[in-house]
This record gives C-alpha cells, sequence and structure tokens, in this order.
C-alpha cells in the first residue's frame, strides 16, 4: 500500500512541478507534507523536465510564460558545466519544438519579449550551426531586419 500511494504522489508532485514552471514566480523544486514534522523532499527535475517545461510554456503558455521560458533558455545554457554540455542541451531545445515560438516573439508588440526571445535564439545558434540554419529556416530573418531597423532600446545591439 505505501508503494502505491508514494507513486501517486510523485506521479502528483510531477504534475504540481509541470504547473508550478508555468507560473511566474513559483519554484520547481516543492515540498511535500506527509507528516507535519517530516516533509518529503523531491528531486530537483532533471534537464529533460526542464526541457519539457520550457517547451511547453513556450508553445502554450501567456506572454509572461513565454518571457520566462525563454529567460530559462539562457540559464540552462550557461549553467552547463562544459561547452559538450552546452551544445547538446542546444540540441535538446531545438528538437524540443522551442525555435518557432521564439521567432514568433521576435515580432511581438512586447519589446521585453523581443528582447528575451533574441536572446534566446542568439544561445541557441553559438556554435552550433544547424542551429543557425534550423533559426533562418524557421523565418527569423525578416523579424531581425525590423529589429535591425527600430531604435528600441538595446534590441538593435542585440541582433548585430
Amino acid at each position: 500500500m505505501l508503494e502505491g500511494t508514494t507513486r501517486l504522489v510523485e506521479a502528483g508532485a510531477t504534475a504540481m512541478r509541470s504547473a508550478a514552471a508555468m507560473e511566474d514566480q513559483a519554484p520547481l523544486h516543492l515540498h511535500l507534507h506527509l507528516h507535519p514534522h517530516h516533509p518529503l523532499p523531491l528531486p530537483k527535475p532533471t534537464q529533460s523536465h526542464k526541457i519539457h517545461v520550457i517547451s511547453l510554456a513556450l508553445t502554450t503558455g501567456t506572454l509572461s510564460s513565454q518571457i520566462q521560458a525563454a529567460r530559462e533558455i539562457r540559464k540552462l545554457v550557461r549553467s552547463s558545466p562544459s561547452p559538450a554540455s552546452a551544445a547538446k542541451i542546444r540540441s535538446r531545445l531545438m528538437a524540443a519544438g522551442v525555435v518557432q515560438p521564439l521567432v514568433s516573439m521576435l515580432g511581438c508588440g512586447s519589446v521585453e519579449a523581443r528582447e528575451v526571445g533574441l536572446v534566446a535564439l542568439l544561445n541557441l545558434a553559438a556554435r552550433n550551426e544547424r542551429n543557425k540554419v534550423n533559426i533562418v529556416a524557421s523565418g527569423a530573418i525578416p523579424p531581425l531586419v525590423e529589429i535591425l531597423k527600430s531604435q528600441t532600446g538595446k534590441l538593435p545591439e542585440l541582433a548585430t
């Protein structure tokens, strides 16, 4: 019985982490309290889980969730322990389908969304020719040209 309860708690915790990651301020690391004096710590989300949550937020989330997810791409890539690990993260993010939503953010009316979308795309393109080709194939050039033409904040500077 305890094993079945543990699995149910783990499944619920996974669903809660996924939902929490979609919220702006909610942490990814939660504690369940099955007993008032003995919290059950949950393991930190895996890299695969983080990538899934980022992809989900970019494809189905609110603009605020998309902005946060785009920021998380930079954090995830920069936190990698080695260049090889960063390359693997970039490839996994690309495979998760994050490019098209990020390209869409480049044409958004929100300057903040354009900026974080651009930075996320730059992080995906760094040191990876295949990713650069895929980003261009996803239609990034027209919005990038518009950003370069704009005089809005540091967007033109970031785009070069």
